[in-house]
């Protein structure tokens, strides 16, 4: 077996985007939130599974913060469409993402 270094760091590339892919925020998302049956059902990493009814009558509101708080947010107004009614995520600076109906701030340390 001979593996070239040219190869070995193709395949480091190939398996460091692939990684990156499965962490991504919409990723992420799409395997954990799903909407079925007039419910909208959240998988956990162990299997375990909650749900409740869908559409929800007032609707959704996102809350969150982090760096991919952002992203997860546009992944969320994808999946749940007009329900989404609004929300507040914050980011650290730099890692805005464009989002429909949550506002994105973004914040740094010491001062938020």
């Amino acid at each position: 077996m001979s593996c070239t270094r040219t190869a070995l760091a193709a395949d480091a590339v190939e398996i460091f985007t692939a990684g990156l892919a499965a962490v991504a925020p919409a990723a992420l998302v799409r395997r954990a939130i799903t909407l079925e049956d007039r419910r909208l059902v959240i998988r956990g990493l162990g299997g375990e599974e909650a749900s409740a009814p869908w559409p929800p009558a007032a609707g959704v509101w996102l809350v969150g913060a982090g760096k991919a708080a952002a992203a997860t947010a546009a992944a969320l107004e994808a999946l749940l469409g007009d329900q989404v009614r609004g929300g507040l995520v914050v980011v650290k600076d730099g890692y805005a993402a464009p989002t429909a109906r949550v506002e994105v701030a973004a914040a740094g340390h010491p001062t938020p």
